[in-house]
């Protein structure tokens, strides 16, 4: 395939419609971008439109728009789908289908590894490989020696062959066709294979049918790979359907919920169960009866320990360049809020800093240092309320720590 055009989260819908009208219309045909009701478009991912041709959005404030920065983004989204796909497939509901690039990643890795599904298989022939005497005696001539002994010319032999000529292969073959021919642009390794699918047969049942078949193998399959391949392939049938016009949506709605998965796997000093810990409101009887209040409790998105005490961060995936793009008051009121809890666990003495992390916008944007409560009348600072610092990282950083695995990034 021709490398994707590209694209970025949060760019104006009308801009995108003065540019590629088909790739607009193909995502109104899926329902997906909330190009119908926002004035941008709110999807990180890969579409196909209906004439063929690709697009890729980056994640907003990605400063490089190469085919680099797309395969990350596409390897990114893939690693943030691995939950869902380690959830027996569970899909992420209104967050998109990052569960199938997980899935689609593992039967590329699994082709390039070791290529099509072959079956051990023993099959009949003569005079090569094990004896059979019994088919021998059935099926095959004897003559009869001077000795009077019968003497059998042609012996009847099984033997030992690896066949491809396999529901399971044959189905490996089509999918790893549609996925290199889709996904080979990001997908390392897999193409070097290709050839190997040249000659492979297709099942010959319908493909709505493919995976009906695969649920039919399993429990004929004891191999940990031919379980695999038939459990992956299965659901990438299932989910992996391109609409009647032949465009195809992969990728997420609301990226936010991976900025704040990979500033918590990126970050150096994270420290989980912090929320177990935390203080909760409950409701209490004149007569001492307590219940607790109904909804969550309080839920900090990242814990950092420090070498003087903590960091309470709010992954933000906000351009916080204007006042119109920042957090509102609820969001700030709940750090003020979760420091305060966090004091009452901890104590006096370790240092608590609070911030909300942004991605870093472009040079020469208007940056925010803090929020920061003032008094109405004389406007100085009220110092009774906590301070919640505002800072920002680069989304391209970022996304390089945390598709190599690298959890060594600092807060300013």
């Amino acid at each position: 395939m021709t490398d994707p055009v590209i694209h970025l989260d949060r760019m104006a819908v009308r801009s995108l419609g003065s540019k590629d009208a088909p790739l607009l219309d193909a995502m109104n045909e899926w329902g997906i971008g909330k190009v119908e009701s926002k004035e941008t478009i709110h999807f990180c991912g890969l579409v196909r439109d209906k004439v063929g041709r690709t697009a890729i959005f980056l994640p907003r404030s990605m400063q490089v728009h190469s085919m680099s920065a797309a395969r990350l983004t596409m390897k990114v989204l893939a690693r943030y789908g691995q939950s869902a796909a380690n959830r027996r497939f569970a899909t992420d509901g209104e967050h998109g289908n990052p569960g199938t690039l997980a899935v689609i990643q593992r039967l590329a890795a699994d082709f390039q590894n070791h290529g099509l599904f072959v079956e051990r298989q023993r099959v009949r022939c003569r005079n090569s490989g094990k004896p059979d005497w019994k088919r021998t005696v059935t099926r095959e001539r004897a003559f009869v020696s001077d000795g009077g002994d019968e003497v059998f010319p042609d012996i009847a032999t099984t033997r030992s062959i690896d066949s491809s000529e396999n529901l399971l292969a044959q189905v490996q073959a089509a999918v790893m066709g549609e996925i290199i021919e889709q996904h080979g642009w990001w997908l390392e390794g897999a193409s070097a294979r290709r050839s190997e699918l040249r000659w492979q047969k297709k099942p010959h049942q319908p493909r709505a049918l493919w995976a009906l078949l695969l649920d039919g193998l399993l429990p004929q399959l004891y191999s940990s790979r031919s379980v695999f391949l038939a459990e992956y392939l299965g659901h990438y049938l299932r989910e992996c359907r391109a609409s009647a016009s032949g465009s195809f949506v992969f990728g997420i709605e609301d990226f936010h919920i991976v900025w704040e998965q990979m500033l918590a796997e990126t970050l150096e000093g994270v420290e989980p169960h912090w929320n177990e810990k935390l203080p909760r409101a409950v409701y209490e009887t004149l007569d001492g009866r307590a219940s607790d209040a109904p909804e969550r409790r309080m839920l900090t998105d990242i814990v950092l320990r420090t070498p003087t005490g903590f960091t309470i961060i709010d992954a933000k995936y906000y351009a916080a360049n204007s006042p119109n793009t920042v957090p509102g008051w609820p969001d700030i009121a709940k750090q003020m809020f979760y420091e305060m809890a966090l004091r009452s666990v901890v104590g006096d003495e370790p240092e608590i800093r609070n911030c909300f992390v942004f991605p870093a916008p472009q040079v020469g944007a208007t940056r925010f240092e803090r929020v920061q409560m003032r008094e109405v009348t004389e406007g100085g600072s009220v110092t009774t309320f906590p301070v919640v610092e505002c800072h920002y990282l680069s989304m391209d950083e970022v996304i390089s720590a945390y598709v190599e695995h690298r959890g060594n990034l600092a807060v300013p």
